[in-house]
């Protein structure tokens, strides 16, 4: 994974709400990653700022809790719409590019099987024929000899 794709996806790793291969794959490249392991303490760092600020301070203006409180919510949905997992359209997208790349690759093997035949002289065909009908039946004619 790429530091860009983590950094957009640590508000979320820090919250728990990636699904499990995403989460796997984040964690696996914050070990990795000197930077992306800074900005994950940022993050985890700002969120228990923010949180600490909001939950335990009296003082905090009730309009700035509702402000914050909205925009956490548009936030999370906006991250809930980046990580929907594949769409029935985008399957079906899939597929049919999937069955597209089958299709080809059978008609380049078609293609190639076809190119290898050599065409046969008909003459050469007959001669050969009759060579196999002479040979066979020297073959039987040792046989009756021997037996």
């Amino acid at each position: 994974m790429k530091c860009s794709s983590v950094q957009k996806w640590l508000s979320a790793y820090v919250d728990g709400k990636l699904d499990f291969w995403r989460q796997r794959r984040v964690g696996k490249h914050l070990r990795n990653c000197d930077e992306c392991q800074i900005a994950l303490k940022r993050e985890q760092e700002a969120v228990a700022a923010v949180q600490q600020l909001v939950s335990h301070n009296p003082e905090v203006d009730a309009r700035f809790r509702a402000r914050f409180a909205a925009r956490f919510q548009e936030l999370r949905r906006r991250e809930k719409e980046e990580t929907r997992p594949v769409t029935p359209v985008r399957r079906w997208v899939l597929a049919g590019t999937l069955a597209g790349v089958m299709a080809v690759c059978a008609i380049a093997g078609v293609y190639i099987v076809h190119s290898r035949i050599q065409p046969v002289d008909e003459k050469e065909l007959l001669l050969n024929l009759d060579l196999y009908e002479n040979l066979d039946v020297i073959i039987n004619m040792e046989r009756m000899k021997g037996g």
